[in-house]
């Protein structure tokens, strides 16, 4: 499962039976394993793997090797939920590595309990000097995502200033925007990850999208910090998240229903 991911070719038929058996054998998986099951899980239910499917004789189309939000996706809940009371379990058995992966596969699929999210959360709030930047800022963006509170930005908050150096400017955007999500606003905090990124770095680049709804929060949070500086990086990446926002778009069928529940609403929309 882990290879095919990998490699962005992801053979239906035999990922699928490939999955299956993962299912069926969870249990027996050592823990870096179901950690990047858990995720690769996560990755098919979301749509991220590129999905190659047969043609009429069963041959592999190589022309279609992405994944259509018409059809079902290639993975399901199945295992996410199946190894859940083991995660909370066992969770001092993952390293960092796998812990992230797995908090990141929970969050991506937007699977899990409360109960499984706390002793998560609890179990990096233990170890949160051991995680590398890049980590934080993962967790960070995971956490943000399922609205956790901000405990852990509290805790991460030192560190990402001593090894700002550490991070690529996509963990920084993605850091800006999760610690505007979880609403911890520090604007000198803010000001030391603003000056490290670079316009050339940010503009029309996908995996910094996340920095135009960070800096829109920002001015209207804190509408004295550096003005001048937040409309110019917003120019920059404005574009980028309306293409990204407008690719996951749902299908026409659920915006005609959400337009019929505004309109029986009274409610104005654009």
């Amino acid at each position: 499962l882990w290879a095919f991911a990998k490699v962005g070719v992801v053979p239906e038929t035999l990922f699928s039976k490939l999955y299956d058996n993962v299912v069926e054998g969870a249990e027996s998986l050592e823990t870096p394993a179901l950690a990047a099951a858990l995720l690769v899980s996560a990755r098919g239910i979301v749509g991220h793997l590129p999905v190659q499917r047969a043609n009429a004789d069963g041959a592999a189309d190589a022309q279609n090797t992405h994944q259509d939000p018409a059809k079902p996706v290639i993975c399901d809940w199945r295992l996410l939920d199946a190894c859940e009371e083991r995660v909370q379990a066992s969770v001092q058995d993952f390293d960092t590595r796998d812990l992230t992966s797995v908090i990141l596969a929970y969050s991506l699929a937007h699977a899990g309990s409360l109960e499984l999210f706390a002793v998560l959360h609890k179990s990096c709030l233990d170890r949160c000097r051991l995680f590398t930047m890049e980590q934080v800022a993962t967790l960070g963006w995971c956490f943000a995502t399922i609205r956790l509170g901000s405990s852990f930005f509290k805790e991460a908050q030192f560190d990402v200033l001593d090894k700002l150096s550490q991070l690529t400017i996509p963990a920084i955007c993605d850091l800006l925007w999760s610690f505007c999500a979880a609403r911890h606003r520090d604007p000198h905090f803010f000001k030391a990850l603003l000056s490290v990124l670079v316009p050339s770095r940010v503009a029309n680049e996908p995996r910094c999208a996340l920095l135009c709804p960070a800096l829109l929060d920002i001015r209207s949070s804190l509408p004295d910090m550096d003005p001048e500086g937040v409309d110019r990086y917003l120019n920059y990446t404005r574009g980028i998240f309306h293409q990204t926002q407008l690719a996951n778009l749902p299908s026409p069928e659920a915006m005609q229903s959400i337009e019929e529940v505004l309109k029986a609403l009274g409610a104005t929309y654009e």
